[in-house]
């Protein structure tokens, strides 16, 4: 327990103590906080794509740092000026896949129009039209 929190539960209401099993802690645990980069080569699979199989940051390198300014806790806003095919919507999955497994919430994926939308939908989860 944090001292500054042991030290308000003491003050408030005597000793105070808490004892979990290894059980407990692992579920309570805070989540690593990895990066959007590191996030994608170790669980992200591209399936199509010319390139299908693991992401590899290797293979566009010009995104890596993209892709971690999305999550770093200063940054509100990520503008990306680019041209096009060069792996844009590949950043959104990546961070749109680390956001629902590393710190689950909401999410608003918001495409031009419904026919992209339903592709991207298909590409992100692998499913047939």
């Amino acid at each position: 327990m944090p001292p500054c929190l042991a030290s308000a539960m003491g003050s408030m209401h005597g000793n105070a103590a808490l004892d979990l099993s290894a059980s407990e802690r692992r579920v309570i645990r805070k989540p690593a906080m990895i990066p959007v980069s590191e996030w994608a080569e170790k669980y992200r699979m591209v399936t199509k794509s010319a390139l299908p199989g693991a992401w590899r940051n290797e293979t566009t390198p010009y995104l890596v740092g993209i892709m971690d300014a999305a999550v770093h806790p200063c940054v509100e806003t990520v503008i990306v000026c680019k041209s096009p095919q060069i792996g844009g919507t590949e950043i959104m999955h990546n961070f749109a896949g680390r956001c629902v497994d590393v710190d689950p919430g909401d999410i608003l994926y918001v495409f031009p129009d419904d026919k992209i939308a339903r592709e991207n939908a298909l590409r992100v989860f692998d499913i047939e039209g």
